[in-house]
């Protein structure tokens, strides 16, 4: 074991309701801030089978095609009954587009004219919430609903890309099983659950990692004693352009990266090589150390006969 846009939301401007018409944003509002805590659940209910306030909402936009095959997941284009706007979304939209985002939220979809319209907005807006609060968790699901199963699941898959591409992580990292194990606990996490800072990662947890590998290794190092061991060292240059040599310590039960040392400012002479390669076969134990291996530059090679010198 070796260690080693967001889419521009074409917002229509939308003007001041007359005296006549109530303003219902500030109660909108609010709920939406509640709904907003609750959003992943309903996306999650929509997936089983239940969407609480679904029904109300799904009469007032029309479906441009229906969802083919058992897998329907994705976004789905529809028509609204009142703007008559034609958008493609997930459920999620359709509820923004009707009642907006809560508040400091940045709306990713038009707002619907029908806000401006008192009696009509009212309704919609009463039938929504009373739906919602009266939905039975195990009540049979509805067609259109079970359409959304996995709607965001495209959504998610950009979050990765972006994060990888932005950070220049290469894309092999997807192959590591430390990824999908990531994956999994973070699905299993509680509610709510916010990823480590900057600060914790690089500090308590990074030790705490430390300590986990220093055990996971254990048993390999203490065959170490029994088998002998060859002691390999190779020189590289990290990403911030850092001349390093690398010691990796290997027998019949697998490697082991035991350090990296950084040679900024100063020489990689033969003398200098052979001092750290010395201390690492003093930590191993000389009398476990079989052989050292390096490559055939000529200071690596002054390395090995001055190391020869002092065994």
């Amino acid at each position: 074991m070796v260690f080693g846009i967001r889419k521009s939301v074409d917002q229509n401007d939308v003007e001041e309701a007359d005296t006549d018409h109530i303003d219902l944003s500030n109660a909108d509002d609010e709920h939406n801030s509640a709904d907003d805590a609750s959003h992943e659940e309903d996306d999650e209910s929509a997936e089983h089978g239940t969407a609480k306030g679904a029904k109300s909402l799904l009469d007032e936009v029309t479906f441009l095609d229906a969802p083919k095959g058992k897998n329907s997941g994705g976004s789905k284009p529809w028509r609204c009954k009142h703007c008559q706007k034609k958008y493609t979304s997930s459920y999620t939209r359709i509820r923004q587009h009707f009642f907006g985002v809560g508040p400091g939220k940045t709306p990713q979809i038009a707002r619907c004219s029908i806000a401006n319209v008192r009696v009509k907005y009212k309704k919609i807006y009463d039938e929504y919430h009373k739906a919602e609060k009266g939905q039975a968790s195990g009540s049979v699901p509805s067609p259109l609903v079970e359409a959304f199963a996995g709607i965001e699941r495209d959504d998610v898959d950009m979050k990765i890309m972006l994060f990888l591409c932005a950070n220049r992580i290469p894309f092999n990292v997807l192959r590591s099983p430390q990824y999908f194990e990531m994956v999994a606990a973070i699905q299993k996490a509680p509610k709510g659950y916010k990823p480590p800072s900057y600060e914790k990662s690089r500090t308590t947890l990074l030790d705490a990692c430390k300590r986990k590998v220093e055990t996971d290794l254990a048993p390999v190092r203490q065959t170490w004693y029994s088998h002998g061991v060859s002691v390999i060292s190779d020189g590289w240059t990290n990403m911030k352009n850092q001349p390093l040599i690398n010691v990796i310590v290997s027998h019949s039960r697998g490697s082991v990266f035991l350090y990296a040392e950084n040679f900024s400012g100063e020489e990689k002479t033969g003398e200098a090589i052979a001092k750290k390669l010395l201390q690492a076969i003093e930590e191993i134990g000389m009398a476990n150390v079989l052989r050292v291996v390096t490559d055939n530059a000529s200071n690596c090679k002054s390395a090995g006969r001055e190391n020869s010198e002092s065994a």
